[in-house]
């Protein structure tokens, strides 16, 4: 009797103690197994060199105007960029060529969005008559650097906006296109120049933006850059330079391998 007594409470601690041990969660930071042992909102992840292992990462960025509302100018506010936000791992070859270049992204460009980035850098290129987004060097789009036509992504971009009625994307756009309006028809196409920010309403010589609930009630919620000064007059496509600054930094590293690997490309007859 009176072990069967004692055995009970035994029991019920060691199942208070699973359910603990159960319950327990990493943090932003400490190391994983798999996204179980994160805490909400947190995924496994392995980011080789900059850490050892996997670790806990935040799956979504905090959006700034549920922090503050959006009735600060447009320029009072950090947005989470991606670069190369097209270079997608496992992203299936558009030309029938295997891709020969660098992946930056893990996610869609449709699943950054979701998860709180707002600002998409972009490489766009003239390529097999049209605007494709290239991962390439020097100017020309191959088959082996080609990731898709932009007008796939900038549908999914129209998509996320007439979705998200109060958030604004801004696209950087690393331009080698050459072909008369060949953007303006890539965006008229996609159905955004209707989100379209204009050039004349973006400020000169450092002032503020115009206010994000502002430009969130005019629907004018597209914000266009462009490495080519000439399509600010052309296109109306702000020159970034002209309302933008930069920190430098050069890898000859990465410029040298990335160079190799083209040369390998070339060898191996990757291209049409």
């Amino acid at each position: 009797m009176g072990r069967a007594f004692t055995a009970a409470p035994l029991l019920l601690l060691l199942g208070f103690l699973a359910l603990g041990l159960g319950a327990a969660t990493a943090n932003v930071g400490d190391s994983c197994s798999t996204s179980a042992d994160c805490g909400a909102g947190q995924w496994c992840f392995d980011c080789e060199p900059k850490f050892s292992g996997s670790h806990c990462v935040r799956s979504a960025a905090t959006n700034p105007y549920q922090l503050i509302n959006n009735s600060l100018p447009f320029n009072k506010y950090a947005y989470l960029t991606t670069h190369n936000s097209y270079a997608i791992v496992g992203e299936p070859s558009h030309t029938g060529i295997p891709r020969v270049t660098f992946d930056n992204q893990e996610d869609t460009v449709t699943d950054q969005l979701n998860n709180g980035v707002r600002a998409l850098m972009l490489d766009t290129y003239d390529f097999k008559g049209d605007v494709w987004l290239c991962h390439s060097n020097g100017g020309k789009c191959n088959d082996f650097t080609a990731f898709e036509p932009a007008l796939d992504t900038f549908k999914e971009i129209e998509a996320f906006l007439s979705s998200n009625p109060s958030e604004i994307v801004t696209i950087i756009l690393e331009d080698y296109v050459n072909a008369p309006n060949g953007l303006t028809n890539v965006f008229n196409a996609s159905g955004l120049l209707k989100y379209w920010f204009p050039v004349s309403k973006m400020p000169q010589n450092g002032q503020d933006w115009p206010l994000v609930s502002d430009m969130v009630a005019s629907n004018q919620r597209l914000v266009v850059f462009t490495s080519i000064r000439s399509k600010q007059s052309s296109e109306g496509i702000a020159y970034q330079w002209n309302f933008m600054v930069e920190n430098n930094c050069e890898a000859p590293t990465l410029q040298i391998f990335f160079f190799l690997l083209l040369w390998i490309a070339a060898k191996h007859h990757f291209y049409a």
